[in-house]
């Protein structure tokens, strides 16, 4: 896959959170920059990483590692 922002070849891989034994571990979208408190997700959050045990539910990736521009998909189809 060509990288959409330098058209450099992008290799595939997973994005990954690390000890997703913790059932809180999780990483979203939100339209805000994050402040350094973050009890809540914001309203408008979208959760695209959920880690479940054994290390399931991470999307499939592709990385430029020319222009450092990682893209993915999180729908359900993309998950492993």
């Amino acid at each position: 896959m060509k990288c959409p922002k330098c058209e450099y070849e992008m290799k595939h891989g997973w994005l990954a959170i690390f000890n997703p034994i913790l059932w809180l571990n999780f990483v979203v979208w939100q339209p805000m920059k994050p402040g350094w408190l973050r009890f809540f997700t914001p309203p408008e959050a979208e959760k695209v990483i959920v880690p479940d045990f054994g290390g399931k539910g991470c999307p499939k990736a592709y990385i430029c590692k020319e222009c450092k521009t990682v893209t993915f998909s999180y729908a359900d189809d993309q998950l492993d």
